[in-house]
Parts: structure tokens; C-alpha cells; sequence
């Protein structure tokens, strides 16, 4: 095979590696569209990601994180590399003093303590492989998400759209009276509430 043909060969294996990457990375993007606008067009219908409310949290995330089986809290699920997380985090300034917020940051190291660090002082921060684990115990995809937790159970979820949605969530509060069958009471908090 003379030169001029294994340089044009080389040349066509590159442009179709090139290609292929372009094409990955756009079925990507038009993933992460295709999922924003169902989020926005869709705000009132309930969360399907995630345990369900009124579900027990399981036994190995409840021994896993401090005081789980006790007094309410929240835990805000978000990936290293994910960009409505790492805005969230920017414009997250300040979390209610009364409210034990948790953030679950998954994701390659570096990125994830970048992002832990963006986050308010007052929000504790789990990171993996212990974060890779609760993703997984509490069935999330969707981030950044939002567990409301009281007495082992789920008392509430919503997929989150900004800073302002996570503290109107965090404002809603945790519901503390019970309903006259001794159950706690269970409110589900869609993305659109």
C-alpha cells in the first residue's frame, strides 16, 4: 500500500472517530433537553423518580447516616457533574437554621468536593463512595432531587429546578402532627409546588 493511501486511510479512521464523538455528545445534549422540557412542561404531575412517600428509607441508608430514624431532615441529592446542580449550589446563599439539610454529592472526586465546597456551611455533605451507595438505596436518576425524611419514612420528594424551589420546599417544613391513625402525615412535593 503506497503512503498517500495509509495517510488517507488515517485520515478517514480520525474523521470517523471525530464524528462519532460529535454524534454521542449530541444524542446527549438532546437528552439533558428532552428531560428539562418534560420538567417544565409537566409541573404538576407527581415525581415518579425516587422511593415513594410514605416508603421506609432502607435499613442500610438508615445505619449509613447519622440520626436517620430520628428527628426530620432533608437530603438534597446532587451529581459532581451536573449543571442545574452546580447552579443550585451557586445561588444557594444561605438554608433555614431550623431545617438539618444533608447533601448527597456523588461523582469523580475533584468535581464533587468543588461542589460540596460551593454549597452553604450549614448543609452537611456526604461524598462517595458512601453518596454513590444512598443515590442508589433511594432510587434517584433525576438530579438535583430533595428527600424530606422523618422517622425513617419519606414525608416528601420533588426533582428541584433552582434555589428558590429548594427553599420553598425546605419552607413547606416537615410535617409534625399525626393523622388519628398514628401515621405520620405525607405530603408529596412535586417539581411544580
Amino acid at each position: 500500500m503506497s503512503f498517500a493511501a495509509q495517510a488517507a486511510l488515517i485520515f478517514a479512521s480520525i474523521w470517523i472517530g471525530v464524528l462519532t464523538v460529535v454524534c454521542m455528545l449530541l444524542v446527549r445534549q438532546l437528552g439533558l433537553v428532552t428531560v428539562r422540557l418534560d420538567r417544565a412542561s409537566d409541573r404538576s404531575a407527581p415525581v415518579q423518580d425516587g422511593l415513594d412517600v410514605g416508603a421506609p428509607i432502607p435499613p442500610t441508608l438508615a445505619s449509613a447516616l447519622p440520626h436517620a430514624n430520628g428527628e426530620g431532615f432533608y437530603l438534597l441529592i446532587v451529581g459532581a457533574m451536573c449543571g442545574p446542580c452546580r447552579e443550585l449550589a451557586d445561588d444557594l446563599h444561605d438554608t433555614p437554621d431550623d431545617r438539618r439539610v444533608i447533601a448527597i454529592v456523588s461523582g469523580h472526586e475533584e468535581h464533587a468536593q468543588s461542589l460540596a465546597a460551593m454549597l452553604p456551611p450549614a448543609i452537611e455533605v456526604v461524598r462517595d463512595p458512601l453518596a454513590a451507595r444512598v443515590v442508589e438505596l433511594l432510587e434517584v436518576e433525576i438530579t438535583p432531587f430533595v428527600f424530606e425524611i422523618k422517622l425513617g419514612r419519606v414525608t416528601g420528594k420533588a426533582a428541584i429546578r433552582d434555589a428558590d424551589h429548594f427553599l420553598a420546599f425546605l419552607a413547606a417544613g416537615i410535617p409534625s402532627s399525626p393523622r388519628t391513625n398514628g401515621s405520620p402525615t405525607l405530603e408529596v412535593s412535586t417539581y411544580g409546588q
